[in-house]
């Protein structure tokens, strides 16, 4: 499966399933549905609250023929129909994912440094999203341009998402370090900004173009 140019991270504390899924749709209108990939995240949320919502974005996003993947939980992902699972640092491997799944998957993982960067290409994990690029809530320290950049070069190969305080300005910039596409969390459902974003993208990545 192929790598998106963007990588949507859902955040109930920003906005709740409905919103969440009107402004996919939203999305969907600007960005190939090839070229994106929701994630279902929330591990705070219920268990019961996270699948409903997962049938709900599965819904969307598949009638659009985009693709969803959900954070950690194989087992959500395989009663919501998704498209895969996005692994954490702490997660199983990407072959117990895949064998879990049953199924042709897109298996992608969270990455910080060089080490768990080098732990990604060993599994051939169809990308990584690798963070915080810039200063985000809640997050360490930010890589950086210079960091960002030198460990992206680490893995030429792979496919390598940045993640962190990146608005429409910085996106050509993040092309420049060497990334591969976009991942955004916050800046996906507030109400300002989202737009620009993804236009910025469509720009740096034309592939990423609505046909």
């Amino acid at each position: 499966m192929s790598a998106p140019r963007l990588f949507l991270i859902t955040d109930l504390g920003v906005a709740d399933e409905a919103s969440a899924c009107r402004r996919l749709e939203q999305i969907l209108g600007l960005v190939c549905s090839e070229s994106l990939v929701v994630g279902l995240r929330d591990h705070l949320a219920p268990t019961r609250r996270r699948l409903a919502f997962g049938h709900e974005l599965a819904r969307v996003a598949h009638s659009f023929r985009a693709r969803l993947s959900v954070h950690d939980r194989v087992d959500l992902a395989r009663l919501v129909g998704a498209d895969g699972v996005h692994l954490g640092t702490r997660s199983i491997g990407a072959e117990d994912a895949r064998r879990l799944l049953g199924r042709p998957s897109l298996v992608s993982r969270s990455c910080h440094d060089e080490a768990e960067l080098r732990r990604a290409e060993e599994e051939g994990v169809e990308f990584v999203t690798l963070s915080p690029l810039h200063a985000s809530p809640g997050k360490d320290a930010p890589l950086g341009d210079e960091r960002f950049a030198a460990l992206r070069r680490t893995v030429p190969t792979l496919p390598v998402l940045a993640l962190g305080g990146i608005g429409a300005e910085q996106v050509a910039r993040v092309k420049e370090l060497g990334a591969d596409g976009v991942a955004m969390v916050r800046g996906a459902w507030e109400s300002e900004g989202w737009e620009r974003t993804c236009e910025a993208i469509v720009r740096a990545w034309p592939d990423a173009a609505r046909a």
